[in-house]
């Protein structure tokens, strides 16, 4: 949901339109008048968000801006999904999505997939949490707003997968999803 509550982000493999045969993940958005007005029908972001890859874990932040992850081949592209980042402008639509730099190259994308960003910002930093294969990671956002090298979070791993943090806005706590020992069955919220 976006910070002032009228805006509902979701992945989705439903159809674009009638025939459609594509069964990629796209990313979707519904919108509504206000906070306690119903939602409208979800509409396909479309290009240059959605492609024919798998587009998907959108997190909309302040100021139009939205996080996700994505699994286009592109120049650069650090191999499964990576995280992505664009900014919606009402004149001229979403803007071209930035990638982050490969973890090779002290940046957050790492050979595995990357899930779920989650942004905070808070007393003047903002670090990006987010899983990469099966463990939780955050990334420093630096001065000229690229993301610094993963780090992985010691408190948050486990032997098991950890995925999809959703850290709450005043940072003190954090959602994820995980396959530890004594789940319910698969992925459990912890």
């Amino acid at each position: 949901q976006s910070p002032d509550g009228v805006s509902l982000y979701m992945a989705s493999n439903r159809p674009r339109y009638v025939g459609d045969t594509r069964t990629d993940l796209d990313i979707w958005v519904a919108h509504r008048r206000n906070k306690h007005a119903p939602f409208g029908a979800p509409q396909n972001v479309a290009s240059p968000v959605n492609t024919t890859a798998d587009d998907f874990c959108p997190t909309p932040i302040r100021d139009h801006g939205l996080f996700f992850a994505s699994r286009r081949v592109v120049p650069g592209a650090c191999g499964g999904a990576d995280i992505y980042f664009t900014r919606f402008d009402r004149r001229n639509g979403w803007s071209e999505p930035q990638h982050f730099a490969c973890q090779t190259e002290g940046g957050p994308n790492g050979a595995l997939d990357e899930q779920g960003p989650s942004y905070l910002r808070r007393h003047g930093e903002a670090v990006l949490y987010y899983s990469s294969g099966p463990d939780i990671y955050l990334s420093e956002q630096l001065p000229d707003g690229s993301f610094g090298p993963a780090i992985a979070i010691a408190e948050l791993n486990s032997t098991f997968g950890d995925f999809r943090p959703n850290v709450r806005r005043n940072g003190l706590e954090i959602v994820f999803d995980s396959n530890r020992a004594n789940t319910l069955g698969g992925q459990d919220l912890y």
